[in-house]
């Protein structure tokens, strides 16, 4: 959605953040600053985010299995007739 707005997406790796913010004081303004820090010095750790068209052909695969169960659903209930 915020792809298709034009605006630039970093997705922080949570599992390597934990080990930046081990510090007793906690809270997400404190949090935010240190996340925005890391983007400006460009140390933050990221994740893949796929593509749109990834998520499109992801989207079509994920339908097409939906419809394959509905229709063993539906010939497992005629048969069940």
């Amino acid at each position: 959605m915020f792809r298709d707005m034009g605006f630039s997406i970093h997705l922080a790796d949570p599992s390597r953040i934990s080990l930046i913010f081990n510090t007793g004081k906690k809270n997400d303004k404190e949090d935010s600053y240190k996340l925005a820090n890391l983007l400006r010095l460009g140390e933050l750790p990221e994740v893949h985010i796929p593509s749109k068209y990834s998520d499109d052909l992801r989207y079509l695969v994920r339908y097409r299995r939906s419809m394959g169960e509905s229709i063993i659903k539906m010939k497992n209930k005629i048969h069940a007739v």
